[in-house]
C-alpha cells in the first residue's frame, strides 16, 4: 500500500497542514453576511420597507429578503464571490421608486447603503467626486463616525445622494456617508451613482492614542501637508491633496544636533 508521503508526518506538520487547508472564510463558515439598507436616494432620511431584494451569486445560488421598517436587509452564508441585487420597491405608497439592478464585482463588498431614485426624477450625472480620499481611524468605542462627502455634477442632481458600499467588512455606514469602524482592517468606503464610481482608502488600527482631539485642522506652518487633518493623532486626506503621504500632524521629533566638527592631528 502506497503512502501519501513517503516520510512520517508528525504532529506539527498535521497541524501546519490543518492550518493551510482551513483557512479561508469559506471553509471556515466565518463569512460576514451581506448587510444593506435601502432608502429614497432623494431623501436619506426615507427607508424603503416592503422591497423585495434577491441576490444572485455568481455561481447561480439565490437568496431573497423583504426590507424591515428601517430598510434594512441581510443574507446569511454567502459565498465569496461576485453577485447581482435584483430590487422591486414595494407597489403603491408615497415613494414611487425604480427597480434596481446592481453588479457587486468585489466579493469583499459585504455592507451596502442603497439609494432607490424616484420615477419621476429626471436625473444626469456627469461626475463624482469624494472626500476625504484616504483615512487612517483608530478603532475606539467612543469615537465618533467619520463624515465623507460626495460632489455630483450634472443636470437636476442636487437632490440626489449616491449608493454606499464597504470593502473589507471593516465598518458600517449610513445614507449620509457617516462610517463608523468596527474591526481593524483595510478596506474602501465606495459611492456609486448612475455610472459613475469613487473610492476612499480606509485604514482600521487598533487603538494606540489615550488622549486627543477628535478631529482638528493642520496647524499652518506645520511640518504636514496644507489639507491634512488628524483622527485622534491619525491622518485624513482631502481630495485637494490625494497622493500626499504626510506624516501624522502630532509627530514632534527633535531637531539633530550639528556634529561638531573632527580636529585632525597634526
Amino acid at each position: 500500500m502506497s503512502r501519501l508521503f513517503p516520510y512520517p508526518v508528525g504532529p506539527w506538520l498535521l497541524m501546519l497542514l490543518l492550518v493551510m487547508g482551513c483557512g479561508s472564510d469559506s471553509i471556515t463558515g466565518n463569512l460576514p453576511p451581506v448587510t444593506g439598507r435601502l432608502y429614497s436616494s432623494t431623501d436619506p432620511d426615507q427607508p424603503v420597507e416592503g422591497a423585495e431584494v434577491t441576490l444572485i451569486t455568481e455561481g447561480g445560488e439565490e437568496y431573497r429578503a423583504v426590507t424591515g421598517p428601517d430598510g434594512a436587509f441581510q443574507f446569511d452564508q454567502v459565498p465569496a464571490e461576485k453577485y447581482t441585487l435584483h430590487i422591486q420597491p414595494p407597489p403603491g405608497g408615497p415613494l414611487e421608486l425604480e427597480a434596481t439592478e446592481l453588479h457587486i464585482d468585489d466579493r469583499n463588498v459585504r455592507e451596502l447603503v442603497i439609494g432607490l431614485k424616484p420615477k419621476a426624477l429626471e436625473a444626469l450625472v456627469e461626475s463624482l467626486a469624494i472626500q476625504p480620499r484616504e483615512v487612517t481611524l483608530e478603532l475606539r468605542p467612543d469615537a465618533p463616525p467619520i463624515q465623507f462627502h460626495v460632489t455630483i455634477k450634472g443636470h437636476n442632481v442636487d437632490r440626489l445622494h449616491p449608493t454606499w458600499l464597504v470593502r473589507g467588512s471593516i465598518g458600517t455606514i449610513d445614507p449620509h456617508g457617516r462610517f463608523t469602524p468596527q474591526r481593524v482592517g483595510r478596506g474602501k468606503v465606495i459611492a456609486r451613482l448612475g455610472q459613475f464610481q469613487v473610492e476612499a482608502i480606509v485604514r482600521v488600527i487598533p487603538a494606540l492614542v489615550t488622549a486627543g482631539v477628535a478631529v482638528r485642522p493642520t496647524p499652518a506652518g506645520s511640518h504636514a501637508p496644507q489639507g491634512l487633518t488628524t483622527v485622534r493623532g491619525y491622518k485624513i486626506t482631502t481630495g485637494e491633496d490625494q497622493g500626499v503621504k504626510g506624516r501624522e500632524t502630532g509627530d514632534r521629533r527633535p531637531a539633530r544636533k550639528p556634529r561638531s566638527p573632527v580636529r585632525q592631528k597634526a
